[in-house]
């Protein structure tokens, strides 16, 4: 049986070679440090994709849906804008309970609550997210 180098095509794995203009050393592309991309989830009411520090985290309690700004609380969590709209079209679609894994309707109040109290501001971002 014979090993496959890296890089070549029958082991599916090809890595462009490409020269350094300011040195001319010749390096991998895919070993490029590049700027971290922060980890995108998508929005349960309007289904788009964003920032994980743009959304709010909601998880399951006892049946009712809790905030949590700081993303610590244990178990599955999903994510919604904070945006009445997005809410509301959460909501309506019954998306929550499939998100979060649970049997029935999920109470949405306290994210609600959460949503007026804090105004539709960035503050809730202070805290500390990951």
């Amino acid at each position: 049986m014979r090993a496959w180098r890296r890089g070549s095509p029958a082991a599916g794995l090809t890595f462009s070679r490409v020269s350094d203009p300011t040195s001319g050393d010749e390096y991998d592309q895919g070993a490029i440090n590049e700027t971290p991309v922060p980890p995108i989830r998508t929005c349960l009411g309007c289904r788009t994709r964003a920032a994980k520090a743009e959304l709010l985290r909601v998880v399951a309690r006892d049946g009712c849906g809790c905030p949590d700004p700081g993303a610590v609380l244990p178990g599955r969590g999903a994510y919604v804008h904070l945006d009445e709209a997005c809410l509301m079209q959460a909501s309506r679609r019954r998306a929550w309970a499939r998100a979060l894994r649970v049997p029935g309707l999920v109470d949405v109040s306290a994210v609600t609550e959460f949503l007026l109290q804090v105004g539709g501001s960035n503050e809730w971002e202070k805290d500390s997210r990951r």
